[in-house]
């Protein structure tokens, strides 16, 4: 027992003769230089801008300056704002922010097809795994967009020549959609819209399925909203395999503007 009071105090001899004596160190106050650090800053890494390519000499001419600002959006590493938050302006819209989810992985180009055999070429804003972002056409020869896509509202060409779409907002709130482009349009026509939607109605169920037929809409059983589903393509699907399939098959040549930007970080 003797032993052991005897370390004990040993110990605290120790103890309060390092606190009665400490080291000299000089130090500054952050009072005195509020610009001081008391710990060292870690290593930052930044991410390059997106390299691009030449835009090829037979792109149509009419959709150059559409392709120029791709070339900026890509340049921008796909930001809608710089550094400090201040929005980045675009003259054409390219596709939400969530569009190509992950710009230093992604090939990002274009397609021109007619897709309603109008004579007029369409340019489509797409990755080399054919994630559409942004569809224009022409009229009197300017681009005018016919729509916009992100990561939550998915778009693909079927071989019928329709245009097909699925939102994506929730497990209460999500829809497919079926669309034309009428020859010289310049606006979708929807024709039909399936799906699921919130009521807000706190005196019915909080959702309901639902159908739109030629501007029609009616309420529907969970039942046939999902047989209408086996009857649409599969487009809500994170497959790269699935969506080359499906749309290789359609005789699109993808051209890139953009190419894989080695990582820094």
């Amino acid at each position: 027992m003797k032993r052991l009071l005897t370390v004990c105090m040993a110990c605290f001899l120790l103890i309060a003769s390092a606190c009665n004596h400490p080291e000299e160190m000089p130090m500054t106050s952050l009072a005195e230089n509020p610009t001081s650090q008391t710990t060292a800053s870690l290593p930052t890494t930044t991410r390059g801008p997106e390299p691009t390519l030449p835009i090829p000499e037979d792109a149509p001419r009419e959709y150059v300056p559409v392709l120029e600002e791709l070339q900026r959006l890509i340049e921008n590493s796909g930001q809608y704002a710089d550094e400090s938050g201040n929005p980045i302006a675009y003259k054409y819209p390219l596709g939400g922010e969530w569009g190509i989810y992950d710009w230093s992985l992604s090939i990002v180009g274009y397609v021109i097809k007619d897709i309603n055999n109008d004579g007029i070429p369409e340019l489509i804003i797409m990755t080399s795994d054919y994630f559409i972002t942004a569809i224009f056409t022409l009229s009197k020869g300017k681009p005018v967009q016919l729509g916009a896509y992100e990561k939550r509202f998915s778009c693909i060409f079927g071989e019928d020549g329709k245009i097909y779409t699925f939102r994506h907002g929730g497990a209460m709130n999500s829809c497919e959609q079926e669309w034309i482009l009428p020859p010289k349009a310049t606006q979708l026509k929807l024709l039909s819209e399936f799906g699921v939607r919130s009521t807000h109605d706190p005196d019915s169920s909080p959702h309901e399925f639902y159908k739109i037929i030629n501007g029609k809409d009616s309420v529907i059983t969970e039942e046939e909203c999902r047989r209408l589903g086996e009857q649409q393509p599969a487009i809500y699907v994170d497959s790269e395999e699935f969506t080359r399939s499906f749309t290789n098959h359609l005789g699109l040549e993808f051209i890139p503007l953009g190419v894989r930007a080695p990582r820094t970080d």
